[in-house]
């Protein structure tokens, strides 16, 4: 069996878990359920397609020698319990039984996959996979070929092996574009390092654990097309805007100028990757700048400055770290706030079968304050956002707070876009925008 390293995205999150072994905050798990009467023995076999077709989804790990290897198992035709469930509340609690069962790391699968079964014959798929054999756009992919192989009878879906991908990594740590990347990482962080982004909460009381909750809201889908329509005029992306909103109120609530971020991004660059299962997702710190006077400047600049960091985000994230800790010591992650605008999609529309989707929230987490996710999975126009947050630092008031500040700084720049900054507001009372 030919073994392979671990990318340097997996070794973070493989030490990450042995440090933490009776932690789950490692799974990715959800569901999907489809709309018709399914027949589940159809499903089964779309599955085990999709296992046999994507090396990454059988991966197991090892310890050889004096390192942590991976090899890909074998496929083996593989059954599926069927639970019979009366509501989606009983769905949810699979979901959240299996979301907090910690996986196994050392020679053992890495996901779990279940289907439920409703009264009226309807139901899905609960999966948990172990974040180092995934990411967002991966779960994107399987569902995507899942629906492919039971909604038609003959489907040659394209996929490419995860070890195409530790190949492509094992060269570019061998090549001049790492010391190309490096030299702009060093020259990125020459003169300061800006203050970490951050959200100020709202309860003081000590530090009890590392619990987290969630508050989900949606930025519907009128509202993202006015949004859309603007990013076009200017030629930035949505992912921009966004990333932009964000730093803005954090800039503005803490009052400074410049800010560092945690991006988490999963750029597949090429065809190849955009068809690979697997981790590709790593955090790269930004440097939001908030200058500029008003705010067309300002986010057409955060465009271009997103730009220049995301054309060398293949460098490691630790060496990355080591930059950092060179310029100021007492650093140990660059910000308490990480920020994933995923763009993984479903295109629901291009399958005869009518079904949803739903994340399954972190139960814990020792890496952050808050995680803020950002995602269009089903396709349809509006952005889900998720808050992964603290229970000991914020509550579910100020987590209502912060969305409506974020929101309305939404309003007020879509309808004068080049307001000045100083100008802006932020109005923590619900409202709608127009």
């Amino acid at each position: 069996m030919k073994k392979y390293s671990l990318t340097a995205s997996q070794k973070l999150l493989l030490y990450f878990q042995l440090l933490n072994r009776k932690r789950s905050d490692g799974n990715v798990c959800g569901s999907f359920l489809l709309k018709n009467k399914v027949d589940f023995d159809k499903l089964k076999k779309a599955v085990n397609l999709v296992v046999e077709k994507n090396d990454s989804l059988r991966t197991r790990i090892n310890f050889y020698g004096m390192s942590f290897k991976q090899y890909f198992k074998k496929y083996e035709p593989f059954d599926i319990e069927i639970i019979d469930v009366k509501t989606d509340d009983d769905v949810i609690m699979i979901e959240n039984k299996m979301n907090h069962e910690v996986f196994s790391m050392l020679n053992k699968q890495l996901f779990k996959i279940k289907f439920v079964r409703f009264e009226d014959g309807t139901g899905g798929i609960v999966c948990c996979m172990h974040h180092i054999i995934c990411d967002a756009w991966t779960v994107g992919l399987a569902i995507k070929e899942i629906m492919a192989y039971y909604s038609e009878d003959e489907v040659n879906y394209e996929a490419f092996q995860y070890y195409e991908h530790i190949k492509d990594e094992k060269d570019y740590l061998h090549s001049n574009t790492i010391k190309k990347d490096k030299e702009f990482w060093k020259d990125y962080f020459k003169d300061n390092i800006p203050k970490p982004a951050r959200i100020k909460g709202d309860i003081n009381k000590e530090f009890i654990s590392r619990k987290a909750n969630y508050y989900k809201v949606q930025i519907p889908k009128e509202v993202m097309t006015k949004i859309n329509e603007y990013c076009k005029q200017i030629r930035i992306s949505n992912c921009s805007f966004i990333t932009g909103v964000f730093a803005l109120y954090m800039g503005m609530e803490l009052k400074i100028k410049e800010l560092l971020l945690d991006t988490i991004i999963s750029n597949r660059a090429t065809y190849k990757d955009k068809h690979t299962t697997g981790l590709f997702a790593k955090t790269l710190p930004f440097k939001a700048s908030i200058k500029d006077k008003n705010f067309e400047d300002y986010i057409i600049n955060i465009n271009r400055d997103l730009g220049h960091v995301y054309k060398h985000y293949k460098y490691p994230t630790k060496d990355l770290l080591r930059i950092v800790k060179s310029k100021d010591v007492s650093i140990n992650r660059t910000s308490k706030i990480w920020f994933s605008f995923q763009n993984a999609k479903t295109d629901k529309d291009s399958f005869k079968v009518p079904f949803v989707t739903r994340w399954t929230p972190i139960e814990s987490t020792y890496l952050y304050d808050m995680l803020i996710e950002l995602y269009d999975l089903e396709n349809n126009g509006s952005l889900d956002i998720i808050y992964n947050f603290l229970v000991y630092k914020y509550s579910n008031k100020r987590m209502i707070e912060i969305h409506n500040a974020i929101y309305s700084i939404i309003q007020q720049v879509l309808e004068n876009p080049k307001i000045n900054l100083k100008d802006l507001q932020i109005k923590k009372s619900k409202f709608k925008i127009k």
